[in-house]
């Protein structure tokens, strides 16, 4: 073997490396906190958190029965990302409805809803959501709360769901026993 071909062989080795450890950066999903929230209208800031947890956003008794927000996210990645909205992983008989959109972080321009939503490095994302008891019945007192949103997101053709983490936790309670509504009977 000459010195010429093992410096071939050892530069060939060297760029396969790099180019492996470049895919495998690059290929892992980093879903960022965005840096707007929309609260719902009726809550308030839950006051008896500890320093070091994350703040929490609640709505006591709420007249929809349900806590309606927006989460905005930013694939902090070096290659675009396609997103679309995993399974739920909350009990199934609580509400959970959510929609993605584009979000244009530096306009703060929330754009139409979309079942996917293609990023750049950079990019942003929001989703709105809407979460309460729906067809559970939920005792007095009892306070339920969420702080993340499973995604869905694909590069360079490999899916892996993500588990979001949103900036501030949101919180529905009840001061008295929910009874679900009489269309609830229906469902089933």
């Amino acid at each position: 073997m000459t010195r010429r071909s093992r410096w071939g062989l050892v530069g060939g080795a060297v760029a396969l490396v790099l180019v492996g450890a470049w895919l495998a950066v690059g290929l892992v999903p980093r879903i960022g906190v965005g840096a707007f929230a929309q609260l719902d209208l009726e809550s308030v800031d839950a006051e008896d958190t500890w320093p070091d947890e994350v703040p929490m956003s609640m709505v006591v008794d709420p007249s929809d029965s349900t806590y309606d927000g927006m989460w905005t996210f930013q694939n902090e990645g070096v290659l675009p990302v396609t997103v679309r909205l995993a399974e739920h992983e909350k009990p199934s008989d609580l509400h959970w409805e959510a929609l993605l959109h584009p979000y244009d972080e530096r306009h703060n321009v929330v754009g139409k809803a979309s079942d996917t939503v293609m990023l750049a490095a950079g990019g942003g994302l929001a989703v709105t959501f809407s979460w309460g008891p729906g067809c559970a019945p939920v005792a007095a007192g009892t306070t339920m709360s969420t702080g993340s949103v499973r995604l869905a997101v694909t590069t360079l053709g490999l899916t892996r769901v993500v588990t979001a983490d949103a900036r501030e936790l949101v919180a529905f309670s009840h001061t008295e026993d929910f009874v679900p509504p009489s269309a609830c009977d229906d469902v089933g």
